[in-house]
């Protein structure tokens, strides 16, 4: 089997949580980056989700993750997402990996699998840092700037 193991992280495990706004944020380990076969299979149980769940299928996030992809602080590369909706079977990680992997550290709860902080390293905090900041140039900057200027 190639799940190691499917963490709850985010806003609903560090007391953040608003039921009007805030999403689910899951992270599903695997031993091996997933094959055609098993992103079939994890559309297919979001396809489920959806149907079964429409109130909260734009408010939960999935990220499968290979757990090779913990040995790094750099943004990895590519994995099957699912968020907003929609599922992508190659999503880029961007600043976000630093960032969310220290909330997985911290405030993570095992649903299934081994406790992550098994499965990984903490990440520094100055690198939580530096990547917000980076966060905040290049996704939020934009945004802050075209709201000023309307």
């Amino acid at each position: 089997m190639n799940l190691v193991g499917v963490y709850l992280f985010g806003s609903l495990t560090y007391g953040d949580f608003n039921l009007q706004r805030s999403d689910i944020d899951l992270v599903a380990v695997l031993n091996e980056p997933a094959s055609t076969t098993e992103i079939n299979k994890y559309q297919s149980i979001l396809e489920l989700l959806k149907e079964r769940f429409p109130k909260w299928s734009k408010r939960v996030e999935v990220s499968y993750t290979p757990l090779e992809m913990f040995s790094s602080t750099d943004p990895p590369g590519k994995r099957p997402y699912f968020g907003d909706g929609r599922f992508w079977p190659d999503a880029q990680y961007g600043n976000e990996w630093i960032i969310n992997n220290f909330l997985l550290y911290k405030h993570g709860i095992t649903l299934l699998g081994p406790d992550i902080k098994s499965l990984m390293k903490e990440p520094g905090i100055e690198e939580v840092r530096k990547a917000s900041v980076k966060d905040l140039y290049k996704e939020w900057e934009p945004i802050l700037r075209a709201i000023v200027s309307v």
